[in-house]
């Protein structure tokens, strides 16, 4: 048979004829009988045929004739139902393929991944269920910043029982910081969660790359020996076609030429491999990746909230930890009282009195996210009173009768009508006690403010007397109770409790 070469890859050794019918025949290097010349694209070749590829090629003597180009219309049905053939064999040939077989299902990998996370959640139920809570995220620099500073105030003030929980908290912090590290990327997660424990699969990687790290090689070969052919070569068009010497070099350029065609062969049966092994881990992984996003996406669902939980319920406990602590200090008690704070202990008020010495003018970014902090706290307290009066001599007494309550309430005094509605905006509040006799104030619209701003606010009057002009305004404005000013600490702080806890009603 005769045709042309159409294809040929030195790289691999790969090719094709086209005969002058049109039908399209395979070869291999190794079928290649001239010694002399490689094959070059265009080249007229003669040849057997056997099955789909083409045996014992040579260069042709003869010139070929080709058939007339057919029609474009033919030739569109042609490659029309070719590509088709080519993509329905394409499909039966990766339908045929070797699979590759999971070693570890997604479900053991994930648990054997975060065994430390999966353990820590079981271990913590009782953290779980508890409703007490601060956002360590957004607290943690602030109450570590506050820690150091009392321990600073008084060097007593660290105890083993508040190291252990200070460790704690740290400990599921970096187990929240780990989760959130190994959960951000989808890819990477999968293949270093799931791809990793499949043997199959990392053992056919691993010839793939041992195949390329060949054929890198056998390339280098090739190189090499067409350049020594190719020196040798010429130097053999310059000899005597008689003389030994010639005959030499004659069969040492033929054994040359066959040990280059041995690794080009070699190299195009690697690659061959290599596209094997390259279809069976692309359909792995295409095939396991959807399953695994389901299922990983699940696994994050259900712990990142409690790994949230967990350190949050921690960082309310060390926050309680810290100034029950520091409430029986000597000198801490002492700084507060030189400093001018009268409210409970807590982060708030030491918050309160960090922000009271920066000037607000010249905040920086850092300081502007402790006012932000300071909302978010004043919005965690489980009861939030704005008590407004024009009597300053009460409004410190009832400040501090609230700030020895519990670490729940906290209560904001004033008495500027403006600052009162200011707070009201905010929306955090849930409990309002004032003065109906409040001078430079319109009582009837600050409560219809109030009941607009915040639904189910609960409102009590407060007075040195109760009378009958009182007892009507308070049923005007469905007032829930009202307060007696003229009475004993115990007594004013357990009509304040009675009124949270509504308990005492008109």
């Amino acid at each position: 048979m005769v045709g042309k070469i159409i294809v040929y890859s030195p790289e691999t050794g790969n090719g094709k004829i086209i005969t002058p019918d049109y039908h399209k025949i395979k070869f291999y290097i190794d079928e290649w009988n001239d010694y002399e010349n490689m094959p070059v694209i265009g080249q007229e070749v003669e040849f057997e045929q056997f099955e789909e590829y083409a045996h014992n090629i040579h260069p042709s003597k003869v010139d070929l004739q080709f058939k007339q180009s057919k029609s474009s219309e033919s030739k569109d049905r042609e490659q029309n139902s070719s590509s088709t053939n080519r993509k329905d064999k394409k499909a039966k040939e990766k339908s045929e393929q070797p699979k590759i077989k999971v070693t570890v299902d997604i479900q053991k990998c994930l648990e054997s991944h975060f065994s430390e996370i999966i353990y820590k959640v079981e271990d913590c139920e009782e953290l779980l269920e508890s409703n007490k809570s601060l956002d360590y995220v957004k607290i943690r620099r602030f109450l570590l910043t506050a820690y150091n500073n009392l321990i600073e105030i008084d060097y007593s003030f660290e105890n083993n029982e508040l190291l252990e929980a200070k460790q704690e908290l740290q400990n599921a912090f970096s187990l929240y910081l780990y989760f959130k590290g190994e959960t951000e990327i989808l890819k990477k997660a999968y293949e270093k969660i799931f791809l990793s424990k499949q043997t199959e699969y990392k053992e056919l990687y691993n010839k793939m790359e041992f195949n390329k790290s060949e054929i890198s090689i056998l390339k280098s070969k090739v190189k090499t020996l067409e350049t020594t052919i190719n020196e040798k070569n010429e130097k053999l068009s310059k000899m005597s076609q008689r003389s030994e010497e010639y005959r030499e070099l004659l069969t040492e350029i033929k054994h040359l030429k066959g040990t280059m065609v041995d690794a080009i062969h070699k190299a195009g049966k690697l690659t061959e491999e290599n596209q094997l092994y390259f279809d069976m881990l692309d359909d792995f992984y295409e095939t396991n990746f959807e399953i695994f996003k389901d299922e990983f996406q699940e696994f994050i669902e259900y712990y990142k909230p409690k790994l949230e939980k967990i350190q949050n319920v921690l960082a309310y406990q060390f926050d309680t930890l810290i100034w029950e602590k520091a409430n029986r200090s000597k000198a801490i008690k002492r700084f507060f009282h030189q400093a001018g704070i009268v409210e409970e202990f807590s982060s708030i008020t030491f918050l309160k009195y960090f922000i009271r010495t920066l000037d607000e003018k010249k905040l920086s970014k850092k300081n502007k996210t402790l006012m932000n902090l300071l909302e978010y706290l004043e919005s965690q307290k489980k009861n939030i009173i704005l008590y407004l009066d024009d009597d300053l001599e009460f409004l410190n007494t009832i400040k501090e009768t609230v700030c020895t309550m519990d670490r729940d309430t906290s209560i904001i005094t004033t008495s500027q009508p403006g600052e009162a509605i200011k707070n009201i905006k905010k929306g955090y509040l849930n409990m309002l006690i004032l003065n109906p006799k409040i001078k430079r104030a319109n009582i009837e619209q600050l409560i219809n403010f109030a009941r607009e701003k915040i639904a189910n606010i609960k409102i009590a009057f407060i007075s040195n007397n109760i009378d009958y002009e009182l007892l009507t305004l308070a049923k005007k404005f469905d007032i829930t109770a009202i307060l007696h000013k003229t009475v004993q600490e115990n007594e004013l702080k357990n009509q304040i409790k009675q009124f949270i806890d509504d308990e005492v009603k008109l």
